[in-house]
């Protein structure tokens, strides 16, 4: 039978922080910075510590920590209601994000919905008083009035796509504007001067600000924003960007020869009113969207998008975090860039 691997503790208990730390000639509280990925020493000590940690099987011990330090090691995640059913894309690809980096130091990610807090009648930002966590993170992709909790935050909370005003939280979302500016800077750059816009509701936070992006890109290229080239619809969904797109043709027809839609599921419509209009994308109307959608590159035309930090937000709110829980720092803001990922639908005209 085989025999246990020794720890070199001359026993087969489990090797503590203290035994490592004799082990290495350093402090215990530089054992543990160095498994967290804190400051206060060098590359090659950290790495040594952790060399040395894996060699013995030395696993910190959250019970230890917790009573130590008050905390939980678990961040809380409220997905919240959304009448197109739950997790989105951004939702999903957010929590993939806070998961993975929560793990390196050793925080777990306990979700929520929101139809919880709602049947008891406790709004999303008050969540907080009612689960056990260090931190609490929403998400939120709706433009409805967000109001001020009661009475303050018992936790840091993390406020992902959206701002909101008399809210002591940390905000990370992406550039939304920069977005839309590089989609129609694109068409432009190809020689479109008729650019038509297509969006969802009109009051949604981040639809709004690519909106926003359009219209520079526009006024800086000296062209008028015509409102007739403009044309909104309440919700997001294939069929809500094809009625979009067919409003446009009868209305202004010929007078634009690019397409820039507010996200890929309207464009998806869009795509397949031109078609049946008889309309050859990119020869006719050129198409650029907004989200990098996992369909953008399988649809036909592959869907030129504006590519979305979405893992990098998830990744971002849990590094700020753990920040805050371990500095004290006071809550920010972060804006992450975006990308334009150019494919089929925009890349060439017909003379």
């Amino acid at each position: 039978m085989a025999r246990p691997r020794s720890t070199g503790t001359g026993d087969n208990r489990r090797i503590t922080i203290i035994d490592l730390a004799d082990k290495l000639g350093v402090s215990p509280t530089t054992i543990s910075r160095a498994l967290r990925s804190k400051g206060g020493m060098s590359e090659e000590t950290r790495d040594r510590i952790r060399k040395a940690a894996e060699l013995h099987g030395y696993v910190p011990n959250k019970a230890g920590a917790a009573l130590s330090t008050g905390r939980v090691f678990s961040i809380g995640y409220i997905v919240p209601k959304d009448a197109r059913g739950y997790p989105s894309q951004l939702q999903a690809d957010v929590m993939r994000g806070l998961v993975e980096e929560l793990a390196k130091s050793g925080y777990s990610l306990t979700v929520y919905s929101e139809d919880y807090f709602l049947a008891e009648g406790t709004s999303l930002l008050e969540a907080g008083h009612k689960i056990r966590a260090d931190a609490l993170v929403v998400t939120i992709e709706h433009s409805d009035p967000v109001a001020p909790p009661a009475q303050p935050l018992p936790l840091p909370l993390m406020v992902v796509n959206r701002r909101l005003e008399g809210i002591d939280a940390d905000f990370i979302l992406a550039d939304e504007e920069r977005g839309g500016l590089l989609a129609v800077d694109h068409l432009l750059g190809l020689g479109h001067r008729g650019i038509a816009f297509v969006g969802g509701p009109s009051d949604h936070a981040a639809m709004a600000r690519r909106r926003e992006g359009y219209a520079d890109a526009l006024a800086e290229a000296g062209i008028a924003y015509d409102a007739d080239l403009v044309e909104h619809r309440d919700e997001f969904s294939w069929q809500a960007g094809h009625a979009a797109c067919a409003a446009l043709l009868d209305r202004a027809g010929g007078r634009f020869t690019g397409i820039f839609c507010g996200s890929d599921i309207l464009a998806f419509g869009v795509l397949k009113c031109l078609e049946e209009r008889g309309l050859a994308v990119p020869g006719d109307i050129a198409v650029a969207s907004f989200d990098d959608s996992m369909f953008a590159d399988i649809a036909d035309p592959a869907l030129t998008s504006v590519r979305k930090p979405r893992y990098a937000m998830g990744q971002y709110a849990a590094r700020r975090l753990i920040q805050r829980l371990d500095n004290d720092a006071a809550p920010g803001e972060i804006v992450l860039p975006v990308e334009l990922i150019v494919r089929a639908s925009s890349t060439s005209r017909r003379d």
